[in-house]
């Protein structure tokens, strides 16, 4: 059997769990509430028709079982991702320098879906 190698840093589970994003170049335009369709330490898809721009910077909001308080990371746009199928399109966004506890908090999080797959 021959592996494959995955074009991202880290493996991103498929789930979806319930995001709010907010436009920080511009935070005057309304949240974006919608879902993910995989997430992982080092960034997430989010399902969306809204328009971005490559390398636009975002702040992602997201519960997890694991914390109280929804986590707030700094993130940029990465790539786009088209519906294929009856997979719905959106984009894929990397973490920009999360801090230890927030780099805590995914890989906890991240690692709670990897036990359930």
């Amino acid at each position: 059997m021959r592996e494959t190698h995955h074009f991202r840093a880290s493996r991103r589970p498929r789930v979806a769990v319930q995001v709010v994003l907010r436009r920080l170049d511009n935070p005057s335009t309304a949240p974006i509430v919608t879902y993910t369709r995989d997430v992982g330490t080092g960034g997430l898809f989010v399902v969306t028709s809204e328009d971005f721009v490559l390398g636009e910077r975002v702040e992602v909001t997201l519960s997890t079982p694991s914390t109280w308080e929804p986590v707030a990371l700094k993130a940029e746009v990465c790539r786009y991702g088209g519906s294929e199928g009856d997979e719905p399109g959106g984009v894929g966004l990397r973490f920009v320098d999360p801090s230890e506890e927030e780099a805590v908090v995914l890989a906890r999080f991240v690692s709670s879906l990897d036990y359930r797959e």
